[in-house]
């Protein structure tokens, strides 16, 4: 990964080992970016990318994501279950390509990863109030994009 110190033009690299080395010892709960290595190193969460997504996409990602989180104080699952959501509702991405607005179904490229001892204790929250849950919802007990491809079949 390439960082630049502020401030500098220059760009210097840290491994995604580094990097999770480090999140991991400073207890880090949560880290939403393109890089799945990172649950190896035992940081609980990470929000990643399956595929390369467009510009327009991630912020309808991120906007979902952390109105979740913050706004709703919705769980860490629920926020990821949202992205998808709202992907999958509004499809037409503005693309590099000419500026043109496509649709696509880049619903199930947000995947949430989580380390082994987190499989089954998706209730990280950032905030304390009345938690939503995909089951209360009427939808049967599996979560994320077990969901998402559920609904598809």
């Amino acid at each position: 990964m390439r960082f630049q110190k502020q401030g500098r033009d220059s760009l210097f690299s840290i491994s995604a080992d580094e990097i999770g080395h480090i999140l991991y010892t400073s207890r880090v709960k949560l880290v939403v970016m393109n890089a799945c290595q990172l649950v190896c190193h035992g940081v609980p969460y990470v929000l990643g990318m399956s595929y390369k997504v467009v510009e327009s996409a991630v912020t309808i990602i991120m906007t979902a994501f952390y109105d979740c989180l913050f706004a709703e104080g919705r769980t860490v699952l629920s926020a990821a279950y949202e992205c998808r959501a709202k992907l999958r509702a509004h499809p037409l991405r503005t693309t590099g390509l000419f500026g043109l607005e496509l649709p696509l179904q880049d619903d199930i490229i947000p995947v949430l990863y989580s380390t082994s001892g987190q499989q089954h204790n998706h209730n990280l929250s950032f905030r304390r109030v009345s938690q939503y849950s995909p089951s209360s919802a009427g939808t049967p007990d599996i979560y994320g994009r077990g969901l998402d491809m559920l609904k598809v079949e």
